[in-house]
């Protein structure tokens, strides 16, 4: 999402890093990370970045479901 506001260009985008390693035989660790960053500019040429760590939940909680169903449709197809 962009915005231009008072000369200021402000665009917030969603980042996530995943971390995945085999655990066993059977299991396999998955770690996610979402960020929240807004870059801003300026007409000037200024620029700016802030970076928030995605602490709710809910997030999480929905990217592993999808990433469960994911698993089940492949494991079932094999």
């Amino acid at each position: 999402m962009a915005a231009l506001l008072g000369g200021v260009r402000v665009e917030q985008r969603t980042f996530v890093t995943a971390s995945i390693e085999d655990f066993n035989a059977k299991q396999t660790r998955v770690r996610l990370n979402f960020v929240d960053k807004q870059f801003r500019s300026a007409t000037n040429g200024q620029q700016a970045t802030d970076e928030v760590v995605v602490e709710n939940p809910k997030i999480y909680e929905n990217a592993f479901e999808k990433i469960g169903e994911a698993v089940f449709i492949r494991t079932a197809q094999k």
